[in-house]
Formats: structure tokens, sequence, C-alpha cells
């Protein structure tokens, strides 16, 4: 059942491919929305620039819907943090690209926006724009002020969005936790700042992953190689 849903997918990618502009290869790009303020503008322009820019069918969704959506052959790639049940799958070819991190945002008027190291137990003192529960930033968050000895703050706003939440920050003295190349994309539009942390929270990793058969499709592999020279650059 699951190579028949693979297959399946498989042939309906082929049909959209075929139905419009059959000469330009379709690639359905599943990705964690982060990626869109910076690794999707790099790739699109990288390969641009170059006159091989594929037609790209984005998907946005959580790490764990995009890895089901790959194995059902609803997706023919994924740019993504890793569930640690995926990692080893012989079902997958994983290429490791570039370290992401979580830090915390507020407004930039906030009392500990201009602070040199903010202590885990000032954080405790403010209100949190959080993700849902079950959520990987909602995970590490948590697990960040328990490693410190603290509770875990109480979301006053819970949304899956760092859009939103950001957004909330910016005119509120709200805290909230997202991804660093999110919070510096509106850091630089005056909207959010960083907090400089006394103890910084853990760095992770993002992956190129598609099915083993992937790999051997031309626009596949040039994204995966476009995606590797963003990483290089950025080492």
């Amino acid at each position: 059942l699951g190579r028949l849903r693979i297959a399946l997918g498989a042939l309906d990618a082929t049909v959209d491919a075929l139905s419009a502009q059959p000469e330009i290869p379709l690639v359905r790009l599943g990705m964690i929305p982060v990626l869109a303020v910076g690794a999707l503008p790099a790739l699109a322009g990288l390969l641009d620039g170059s006159g091989r820019l594929p037609r790209l069918e984005i998907h946005e969704a959580t790490v764990e819907r995009l890895t089901a959506s790959l194995r059902e052959g609803q997706l023919d790639c994924v740019v993504s943090t890793l569930d640690s049940q995926l990692k080893g799958m012989a079902d997958l070819h994983i290429t490791p690209l570039w370290e992401a991190m979580l830090v915390i945002a507020a407004a930039p008027n906030h009392p500990l926006a201009r602070k040199r190291k903010v202590p885990a137990e000032l954080l405790t003192q403010f209100r949190w724009a959080l993700p849902p529960e079950g959520a990987s930033g909602r995970t590490h968050i948590e697990r960040w002020f328990i490693e410190a000895g603290l509770n875990p703050p109480q979301p006053f706003v819970e949304a899956h969005s760092f859009h939103t939440r950001l957004a909330l920050v910016s005119s509120t003295t709200m805290l909230s936790v997202a991804p660093r190349a999110a919070v510096r994309h509106y850091a630089g539009q005056g909207m959010v700042r960083e907090l400089s942390l006394e103890r910084p929270m853990p760095k992770g990793s993002i992956f190129f992953v598609t099915r083993k058969e992937g790999v051997q499709l031309p626009e596949i592999a040039l994204i995966q190689e476009a995606l590797q020279k963003i990483a290089n650059a950025d080492s």
C-alpha cells in the first residue's frame, strides 16, 4: 500500500507537470515555514540566475507532516529539521545542510531588550506568545527552562505561525521564541529585537531529504546541489 501511494503521488505530479509548461520540470518542495524568509529566496535566486530554476510547488508544514507527505509520494523533497525517529531510515536520502538556532525575541523598547545578558529567571516574569503544545519550538523552549531549573512559562497567547507571534511581540511586552533567521528578518524592519541570553539556546540542524529514488531525478539533484552551495557560503 505504501508503494502504491508513492506511485500514485508520482503519477499525479506527472499529470500536473504535463498540464502546463511541460518543457520545465515541476518540483514539489516541502519546507518548514521559517525557510521562506531566507533559504527559499536564496535558492530561487541562485537557480534563476543560472537559468535552471524549475517550477516549484511549495508546501509549508510541520516536520511530521512534511516527512509523511514525502513518504506518501505527495512531495518530491523536503528541507527541514528531522524528528529523531526518522534518522537512519533506509528509504530516505538525507543530506545535512546547516545549523539553525532558536532565539527569544522582544519588542525593541522592551525592558530586557538592551540588557547585555538576560538570565532565564527574568524571562519568567513576562507573558509569552508560544507555539501550540507539541510543536518543536514549544518543546525546545520548555526543555531549555527545565534544564535551567525553572518551570516553563505558560503561554498567554498560542499561535503556530512565528509571523503572528513576532507581530504580537512587536507591540506588547510579551516574549516569544522563533528561529534566528525569522527574528533577524523582523529585526531588520525595526519590529523586534533578539535578547542576549546568559545561557544560549541549543542549535539544531536543517536537512535536505528525498526518497532514495528521488536523487536520480536531475531537477531534485539540482536543488540539493544549490542548497549545499548556500550552506557552504554561510559556513
